[in-house]
């Protein structure tokens, strides 16, 4: 299978175990959306999937071969891309700068940013300016960008509208379904749960560690019943 399967994980953090045998596949071609209250675990899963944090338990395959012993450099050269909380930026750097970054060589680089700015062409006009003086918004498409440059396989994005309005967030939802249409597994961590679901697959819902509710995404944008009630645990 294309993409990143989860089994059996077991994660701590500060040594507490916040993650509870969870299995979970993210299929090539699919937005699967992650949802759950806050503390429900779901940054942290993400940061072990990209080795920010390491698992107690479990393994994580990556189009069916173990990435467990893979550092975070290796496992984004293997071709993950994770989109932390916080649009970290080099708020000294121009934005060409901050977006080729990512990049290991010239070619590459140059190869990537003329696909980005197709996905983002308003940054093409700004890629001389300083990021730390863009809106919040633009900063967000710069930290996009840089995930996006190096193409690929699979995308971990936390909380992609974390701090901006709605209408900003409206521009980047099409960009995902473009890129899962060119092939990309996306997993999504997103606290407006109704736009998550109109753009996503599949939609797990995360509630104490554990997966109390794995369904697509058209099921549940119209059983809002039920997606409460896995939300209060009512599973």
């Amino acid at each position: 299978m294309k993409g990143i399967q989860l089994q059996n994980l077991y994660i701590q953090r500060s040594g507490a175990l916040i993650i509870r045998d969870l299995s979970l596949d993210i299929p090539c071609g699919e937005i699967t959306v992650l949802l759950g209250p806050n503390g429900a675990g779901k940054s942290t899963l993400l940061d072990a999937i990209s080795h920010v944090i390491p698992t107690q338990q479990g393994s994580i395959h990556l189009h069916g071969n173990t990435i467990d012993q893979l550092g975070r450099l290796e496992r984004v050269r293997a071709g993950l891309s994770y989109v932390e909380q916080g649009r970290q930026i080099f708020s000294h750097l121009s934005v060409e700068q901050n977006i080729r970054a990512a990049c290991d060589n010239k070619e590459q680089a140059d190869q990537g940013m003329a696909r980005t700015l197709e996905l983002f062409p308003e940054l093409a006009k700004r890629l001389n300016t300083a990021a730390g003086m863009l809106s919040g918004g633009e900063q967000q498409m710069i930290v996009l960008a840089r995930s996006i440059i190096k193409s690929p396989d699979v995308m971990l994005i936390d909380e992609l509208s974390l701090g901006l309005a709605p209408i900003v967030v409206s521009r980047f939802l099409p960009i995902l379904k473009e890129l899962k249409q060119s092939g990309m597994a996306i997993l999504l961590v997103e606290q407006f749960a109704n736009a998550a679901l109109e753009v996503g697959d599949r939609a797990a819902v995360l509630v104490h560690g554990e997966c109390v509710l794995n369904e697509t995404c058209e099921a549940l944008r119209g059983d809002h019943t039920r997606l409460h009630n896995a939300y209060m645990g009512m599973h």
